[in-house]
């Protein structure tokens, strides 16, 4: 029999009870005993596979019991029983087992932040959130004044690029949307008219062409209180020229 280590470093989908789809990354070692392996690098490769298997079956039963990312590691013992059902069929036993640490990738925890940030704006009076969106406006202008002209330049750049794009993807959409409607598709030219539509406020939002979206049915007014938000991060704001999470132009 043969006893080795292997460290382990597991990336996979989470569903959240609170923040929903983020990515964690579990990682760990374990030391396992197995006959007719010495722990090479290809039976090291063989194991932490067998790993993968049993902690992405475990985080998905953790996700479908609504477990909080922040509690994955108090269920070890679940972990164990899965890495015991992908080794037993193999011949493998595991000597130990651990995990060290469980956390979102750097794109999940941005976005976990916006949320977080969003609750707590959602909690504030209507005073606060005037002074603390003052704030932030006054702060992303510093940002914006402080970049250089050519940073600037290239900013206001990839914006136009993205405000064209849109209305490329507008005019196409007005187009299936006639051609649907010429086919008697309402279904279909719902949703091409309601694609040239978003597209249409993205370039708009992005200072492109005004608004052009083929309207087939009356679309509701928006409250006047409707927030904006912007298309480089999607923090929403209630007016100014700049983005009070990114500092982009509005």
């Amino acid at each position: 029999m043969g006893n080795f280590k292997v460290k382990f470093g597991i990336d996979s989908y989470y569903s959240d009870p609170e923040y929903r789809n983020i990515y964690v990354k579990v990682i760990g070692d374990a030391e396992v005993s197995c006959e007719g392996r010495d722990g090479s690098e290809k039976d090291q490769e063989f194991v932490k596979q067998l790993i993968g298997y049993a902690v992405m079956d475990t985080l998905s039963g953790l996700s479908a019991d609504q477990v909080s990312y922040k509690h994955i590691v108090s269920h070890k013992d679940r972990f164990v029983s899965a890495v015991k059902e992908q080794f037993a069929p193999k011949g493998i036993t595991a000597v130990s087992f651990n995990i060290m640490n469980v956390g979102p990738d750097e794109q999940s925890r941005q976005r976990m932040a916006k949320i977080d940030e969003m609750k707590a704006m959602s909690k504030m009076s209507p005073e606060e959130l005037a002074k603390k969106q003052q704030e932030a406006l006054e702060e992303a202008k510093r940002r914006w004044e402080a970049l250089s002209p050519e940073e600037k330049a290239r900013i206001e750049a990839e914006n136009k690029r993205k405000a064209d794009e849109a209305v490329e993807q507008m005019k196409k959409a007005q187009e299936l949307a006639q051609k649907m409607a010429a086919q008697n598709d309402s279904a279909g030219a719902t949703a091409a008219t309601a694609a040239a539509n978003m597209a249409a406020m993205k370039a708009a939002a992005l200072g492109g062409a005004p608004m052009g979206g083929l309207s087939m049915q009356p679309a509701p007014a928006a409250p006047a209180a409707a927030p904006k938000f912007c298309t480089n991060c999607g923090a929403p704001s209630k007016g100014g020229k700049f983005c009070g999470n990114c500092g982009k132009p509005l």
